[in-house]
């Protein structure tokens, strides 16, 4: 997909932000609104495509979010809700004011994803535990069986 700087002959900026583009974007944003992200981009001379500034507006410069560590609160509605909702981001996002749902999502996937696992093998273990209990009460029953008809 091409952007419209690109097709002008315009060579876009890509990588981290600096301090000064998220100072220029704020402005910006403060003055316009956080509509038509392309004539933004364009109007303030950042030299960013439109989704590139609406993601860093909406993921880090919202002046509702919330900055730092996930709480250990936070942390348990957010296992609440992805066993209830499964992977359903933006709406487990709405359940905690001031978090992004991509900020939840890289959550989930760098420390929590992890832990599921584990638990999962357990279940399993114990799945194995019924299943070969069950193989061996049948046997048993079949060979009970068999030794009545003898």
């Amino acid at each position: 997909m091409t952007c419209q700087a690109d097709i002008e002959g315009e060579k876009l900026r890509k990588g981290p932000w600096l301090e000064e583009e998220d100072e220029q974007l704020t402005a910006y944003v403060n003055l316009k609104g956080n509509r038509r992200w392309d004539a933004l981009a364009k109007e303030s001379g950042l030299r960013r495509s439109g989704r590139s500034c609406r993601m860093r507006w909406l993921n880090y410069l919202r002046p509702n979010l919330k900055h730092g560590h996930i709480t250990v609160e936070e942390e348990k509605i957010i296992l609440h809700l992805h066993e209830r909702w499964g992977n359903k981001w933006s709406k487990i996002a709405r359940m905690l004011p001031g978090r992004t749902d991509n900020e939840i999502k890289n959550y989930w996937r760098t420390h929590l994803k992890k832990k599921e696992p584990i638990q999962d093998v357990s279940k399993l273990h114990l799945l194995c535990l019924q299943e070969t209990s069950n193989v061996h009460q049948t046997t048993a029953s079949k060979v009970f069986s068999f030794r009545k008809v003898i």
